[in-house]
């Protein structure tokens, strides 16, 4: 009978020793769980700065690369007056050697 009571005992220290390890096992799981999706949201919140950030990037470099319309506008303008100055020229050239055309050019 004695022998059962120590057996019993010895059962249940080991029970209650089997019980507070798993607790500890638990409870740093569960930290380490916290601390693990913790990370995972500073992550996921950095992600989403970057690629803010690639999508501001991406917008101002077209925005560099591509010329306004304006810069366009003075840039057809220009051109557009160049060949006007040429064709000018070259008629100007032409008119001290010309005949008069129906009695315009006296």
């Amino acid at each position: 009978m004695r022998e059962n009571a120590d057996l019993s005992l010895q059962l249940e220290t080991s029970l209650s020793d089997c019980r507070r390890q798993v607790e500890s096992i638990r409870e740093k799981s569960l930290l380490k769980e916290r601390s693990a999706s913790s990370r995972i949201d500073e992550l996921e919140a950095q992600l989403g700065r970057v690629s803010t950030n690639q999508t501001q990037l991406k917008r101002l470099k077209d925005e560099v690369t591509r010329p306004s319309v304006r810069v366009r506008s003075v840039n057809l303008l220009t051109n557009l007056l160049t060949n006007r100055q040429i064709i000018l020229y070259g008629y100007l050239t032409l008119l001290p050697t010309s005949e008069p055309i129906n009695g315009l050019i006296n």
